[in-house]
């Protein structure tokens, strides 16, 4: 007999959303979508075989989740969808229908005082910029599929009544575009989603909002840091096996050097020997190693600066590295920290691009 309990379906410490706003976890994430949408009695197996399908269930690791709050964001409301495939008639189920009582739900998750997850339920954005022309191009969804979605550009909270999101928004620089999920005519989300759009958002990613670069390998986690010893923590996103960072068709006219805001953190993961001599690292050139920038991955230095023997006391370093003649107008900016620094690592907190006085 056997309980279903895949780990690329029902492992809720797998993010709900790939949003910035999530906590510390695996950003290979789960959607409520996928968990819905999984049958735990496969329609391949035999009818003798399926008798032996006793039950279904989601498993919450917490080696990335350092408190209780955390933990209810990652298994609420997700839960409620484990419950209805755990439950409902494969040919009763509806997506759609669903989506439709979870703000009942949502509720009653309240009057219990459970703090559910906020992201799934909230507005996601992607965006492509346009420096030279001074706007942005403006993409919105929610994560969960609800439709409804109504924005401001004057940073005042939407309501029903506020422009429905039409599609691709164009928007001049600077412009605070606020946005807000409704269904029914009712907020689903608790407050909004919001998006400063000025001259330095366009100069400036972070961890969470950069790429991957493919040779990073399969093991990205998002990780916290382990200072301060009380109060909030930041948190970074890195491949473990080979750190790097990707900053997709970055704007480099008129820009004269790129600075980084990096941390460092314990590397402590107890990875079997093969997968450990899987770390990858650039050979470096000065005796601490180099914060370097390539023109994609595998391409030539654009930017490099030597990197220091210790953080701050904050656990912080700022680094400017001066861009070298002849990087383009637009290239993919490939960012590593060169140097092997086991037991612990180099993890790239925010980047941003100056422009030449």
């Amino acid at each position: 007999d056997v309980v279903m309990t895949p780990g690329n379906t029902l492992y809720l410490d797998f993010l709900q959303t790939n949003l910035p706003e999530e906590p510390t976890g695996r950003p290979k994430f789960t959607s409520m979508q996928r968990v819905y949408a999984f049958d735990p009695v496969p329609a391949e197996l035999t009818p003798a075989q399926r008798k032996h399908v006793i039950g279904v269930q989601a498993n919450m690791w917490t080696e990335h989740t350092r408190n209780g709050k955390d933990l209810k964001h990652n298994v609420f409301p997700r839960l409620a969808a484990l419950s209805e495939i755990a439950w409902t008639p494969l040919q009763n189920k509806s997506y759609d229908d669903f989506l439709a009582r979870l703000p009942a739900q949502l509720q009653r998750y309240k009057a219990l005082g459970i703090d559910y997850g906020q992201t799934a339920l909230s507005v996601a954005m992607k965006r492509q910029d346009d420096r030279a022309a001074e706007k942005v191009t403006v993409e919105l969804s929610n994560p969960l599929s609800y439709r409804d979605i109504r924005y401001t550009t004057d940073g005042s909270t939407p309501t029903a009544q506020s422009p429905a999101y039409p599609g691709a928004l164009t928007l001049p620089v600077p412009t605070v575009l606020t946005a807000l999920t409704f269904f029914n005519g009712k907020p689903v989300a608790d407050k909004p989603s919001q998006w400063n759009f000025d001259a330095q958002s366009l100069l400036t990613r972070t961890d969470k909002t950069l790429a991957q670069c493919p040779q990073g390998g399969r093991l990205l986690l998002r990780l916290v840091d382990d200072n301060p010893l009380h109060g909030e923590r930041d948190n970074f996103d890195v491949t473990i096996f080979n750190p790097c960072w990707l900053w997709e068709d970055a704007q480099l006219q008129d820009i004269a050097s790129i600075k980084v805001r990096a941390g460092r953190i314990p590397y402590n993961f107890g990875l079997l020997r093969p997968e450990e001599a899987k770390r990858g690292f650039r050979k470096p050139v000065s005796q601490y190693g180099e914060f370097e920038v390539r023109a994609g991955c595998e391409g030539r230095v654009l930017a490099t600066v030597p990197l220091p023997q210790q953080p701050g006391k904050d656990g912080f370093i700022e680094l400017e590295a001066p861009l070298q003649a002849g990087a383009g107008q637009i290239t993919d900016l490939c960012m590593t920290f060169s140097g092997d620094t086991r037991p612990q690592m180099w993890v790239l907190d925010q980047v941003r691009l100056q422009p030449k006085q």
